[in-house]
């Protein structure tokens, strides 16, 4: 291949990685935020569309895996984690997006490492095309439920103030949803909607906690199961639920308070080694060269990156509590 078709093939793939990182970035961040002047998403659709029906088949997706996306990395809980994430994109797309993203890369790092080992270029694009795309949707997908965990006590005390003013319970859910933001506002809004078109109340709950695996959404779902077959002061025991989920964050916000400095020394330490390992091949780019193709490298590269990887997740272990 001459040198001018290698330099063509260079831009090329740095405008596919371009384009696919700037509709990546588009899709999870931008377009599954937008909100206009309403409180959530769910109300925005609404204002512009009209069309509720058209608006719940949108925003609903049920997971086929139960909690199995959040948990893992497997392609066929891919639909799981996105939902689970709160975006509004085909899980086609996503596949798309990540399979031109890792070829893109390993392209690239053809192009712009020539003396690299034969297993060093689809590396690089298994991690970018695939590790990268995971573990985006795997911290939105967090981040989503801790802050939806962190609304359900106001969520919960919406409910009471409802309950007690002589409102159903269907009422004061339509209050919630009007009422609060993303995620918790528009979540709630999906269960009024599958109510409202023919979904028995406790198929709509079982909807809810199958799209957000959130243990205290779990502890109101089964608290109305347990309501709704018994009876008793439904007011009284959501409050009570709230203080105790209150509490609970109180007290897993003093313990990242006093844990912060662990979690601060084992992210230094952890990106320490990467650092120091790009600087010299950034500084000093003949340093492994008398070394590169010795063919005990890649068995001691393993072992070192499974030692470091290992005192890692040893830190992390030490430092982060399980709420």
């Amino acid at each position: 291949m001459s040198e001018t078709a290698i330099q063509y093939l260079i831009y090329a793939a740095i405008f596919l990685c371009v384009l696919l990182i700037v509709e990546g970035v588009y899709y999870l961040v931008f377009a599954s935020r937008q909100g206009g002047k309403a409180v959530n998403r769910r109300l925005q659709l609404l204002s512009s569309s009209g069309n509720s029906r058209e608006v719940l088949e949108s925003l609903r997706r049920v997971p086929t895996g139960g909690e199995g996306g959040f948990q893992g990395f497997k392609m066929a809980d891919l639909g799981d984690l996105i939902a689970q994430a709160g975006l509004v994109i085909s899980k086609s797309r996503v596949i798309g997006i990540m399979v031109g993203a890792g070829i893109a890369a390993t392209l690239l790092f053809f192009a712009l490492v020539p003396g690299s080992p034969r297993w060093g270029a689809p590396v690089v694009g298994l991690l970018v095309g695939v590790g990268i795309p995971i573990s985006i949707l795997r911290f939105l997908c967090k981040q989503r439920i801790k802050k939806l965990s962190a609304q359900l006590p106001d969520a919960l005390d919406l409910m009471v103030r409802s309950l007690r003013a002589g409102h159903p319970m269907n009422a004061a859910l339509s209050l919630v949803s009007k009422e609060m933001a993303d995620p918790i506002g528009t979540e709630m809004g999906i269960v009024v909607d599958e109510m409202t078109y023919g979904l028995g109340f406790r198929e709509a709950l079982e909807n809810l906690r199958a799209r957000i695996p959130a243990p205290d959404l779990h502890y109101f779902v089964v608290t109305i199961n347990i309501q709704s077959g018994t009876g008793g002061n439904l007011a009284e025991v959501l409050e009570n639920l709230s203080s105790v989920i209150r509490a609970r964050y109180q007290m897993f916000a003093k313990i990242r308070a006093l844990s912060a400095e662990g979690r601060i020394s084992a992210t230094i330490l952890s990106v320490i080694p990467f650092l120091v390992l790009a600087a010299v091949w950034v500084t000093t780019p003949n340093y492994y060269a008398s070394v590169i193709d010795d063919p005990a490298l890649p068995v001691i590269a393993a072992i070192a990156m499974g030692l470091l990887l290992t005192a890692i997740g040893v830190m992390w272990k030490m430092v982060n509590f399980k709420f």
